[in-house]
């Protein structure tokens, strides 16, 4: 069975947070299950909470560049990428996400806030 999270559960999860290796940093706590964009819930058996998960809004971004000078795309990109990034923050969205084998271009968008993360994907 499954609930939403509520404050009688904090301090459990974060006690549990803290025990664990890899989510230890309280950042991980604010960032990833207290953002109201997201949506936690609390994963139960006969014998009490067996995982938190929270469940947020990401957009993945998809982009074929034309074959035109670099410095069009930049300019372009640059104009345009925060309007864009503003529009889906207000929309409820968390995040955007791109998957590329473009080392130039992995390295362009860290200038937008972009950076290299490891995740596996379940496509709905």
């Amino acid at each position: 069975m499954y609930r939403k999270l509520t404050p009688n559960d904090i301090e459990h999860l974060r006690a549990e947070i803290a025990k664990d290796p890899y989510h230890k940093d309280k950042k991980y706590f604010d960032k990833n299950f207290t953002d109201d964009r997201g949506k936690t819930l609390v994963f139960e058996d006969n014998e009490g909470v067996v995982f938190y998960a929270t469940f947020k809004r990401e957009i993945e971004i998809t982009i074929q560049f034309c074959e035109v000078d670099k410095k069009r795309i930049r300019n372009v990109f640059t104009t345009h990428m925060e309007e864009i990034a503003d529009g889906f923050r207000k929309a409820g969205f968390t995040a955007m996400r791109y998957w590329t084998t473009n080392p130039a271009l992995a390295w362009f968008l860290r200038r937008f806030g972009f950076k290299k993360e490891e995740f596996q994907r379940k496509e709905l």
